[in-house]
């Protein structure tokens, strides 16, 4: 359906016109395939994480916990955290207090790792976008938009830089 209406558009649009409108669709489309693959990175390595810490601490069914955990914090928007962590809190409330502790401090421990070390950087290997940028852009869409901006930030921002690189690369081919 998407590549009909860049058709359509295209048809309907002078020649230099449509040639800017293709070149800023391939950019949105390609950041927002980065945007998924960075999800589904971040998923995998928080699955792993996540399984290995429930195995040290003992909580029940670990590989299930961890999995579980690890992709919800990333495949679900603004939420995905905290839903990730609530059954692993649960599981370990019926081990005790020092479980339950144990649990807390694994998750926010790795989100705190995640949001400032190791989300910028997948990021930026597969957006191409400057860790600086993206957190600035998540700040701001968060502050602007809630949660939705928060979500959206990201490939939003990596599609404007990828806007401006063309303007720029036109304006020097000139």
């Amino acid at each position: 359906e998407g590549d009909g209406w860049r058709i359509k558009l295209k048809e309907a649009l002078p020649n230099n016109i449509s040639n800017a409108i293709d070149q800023v669709w391939t950019i949105g489309v390609s950041k927002a395939g980065g945007w998924i693959a960075a999800r589904v990175i971040l998923g995998i390595l928080a699955s792993i994480v996540f399984t290995i810490a429930f195995l040290i601490i003992g909580l029940p069914s670990p590989f299930a916990l961890g999995i579980s955990a690890g992709l919800l914090s990333q495949l679900v928007p603004a939420v995905g955290t905290f839903l990730g962590g609530i059954v692993p809190v649960l599981a370990s409330i019926s081990l005790g207090p020092t479980y339950i502790v144990y649990t807390l401090i694994v998750l926010t421990a790795y989100q705190f790792l995640e949001n400032y070390f190791i989300s910028p950087r997948v990021t930026r290997v597969t957006m191409v976008i400057h860790p600086a940028v993206a957190v600035f852009a998540t700040l701001f869409g968060a502050y602007t938009a809630g949660v939705i901006g928060a979500v959206l930030a990201l490939p939003i921002a990596a599609t404007i830089q990828g806007i401006i690189e063309i303007l720029l690369e036109n304006k020097q081919n000139e």
